[in-house]
C-alpha cells in the first residue's frame, strides 16, 4: 500500500488526529489534522484548532500509554503500534502539529494561532501563496530544437 494512505487514521474517535508521520532523521512525530471544505468561502474558526492542539496532549510521555486504553479508534491505535510511537515518545522524539484546511482562517482562528503551540497552520490563502504556479515571469528566451523520429521520440 502507498505510504501516505498507510499514515491516515481519519475515523470516528481518532482523537482529532487524521494522520501520523515519523521522521527518524529529525526525531519528530508529525500529527496531522485536515479539514476539506467544498468552497474556499467557508471560514474556519478556532474550535477545530483548539481541539487539534488539545489532542497533542495524548502524545506526551505522561499520556501516550493511556491512549491505548481509551476509546480511540483502532486505526489510530494501529498507527501508534505500527510506527512504535510509545517508545519514540519515551526516547524523546518531539511532536510537531500540522493543521491544514481548504477553508480560510477567520479572525478567531488567526488570533488563536498567535498563542497556540508552535506548529504549521495552513489555510487556503497560505496554500495558494506557497503551492500554486502561475507561470508569470517564466519566459523561455532561447529556442530549443530537437530531432524527432517518425514516432515523435526525441533523438539524441
Amino acid at each position: 500500500m502507498d505510504l501516505a494512505a498507510d499514515l491516515v487514521c481519519d475515523h470516528k474517535n481518532d482523537k482529532g488526529i487524521d494522520g501520523i508521520y515519523v521522521d527518524e532523521e529529525t526525531e519528530e512525530v508529525y500529527l496531522f489534522q485536515v479539514k476539506y471544505r467544498e468552497t474556499f468561502k467557508r471560514a474556519d474558526g478556532d474550535k477545530a484548532l483548539r481541539h487539534f492542539v488539545g489532542s497533542a496532549q495524548w502524545f506526551t510521555k505522561r499520556n501516550i500509554k493511556r491512549l491505548d486504553s481509551s476509546n480511540a479508534s483502532q486505526d489510530l491505535k494501529r498507527l501508534i503500534v505500527d510506527y512504535n510511537i510509545f517508545p519514540l515518545i519515551d526516547q524523546g522524539y518531539s511532536i510537531k502539529l500540522i493543521f491544514v484546511t481548504t477553508g480560510h482562517f477567520n479572525k478567531s482562528s488567526r488570533g488563536y494561532i498567535k498563542v497556540a503551540p508552535p506548529g504549521e497552520y495552513w489555510d487556503c490563502n497560505r496554500l495558494h501563496e506557497n503551492y500554486t504556479y502561475s507561470g508569470i515571469g517564466d519566459f523561455v528566451e532561447n529556442v530549443c530544437r530537437f530531432k524527432l523520429d517518425s514516432d515523435a521520440n526525441v533523438l539524441e
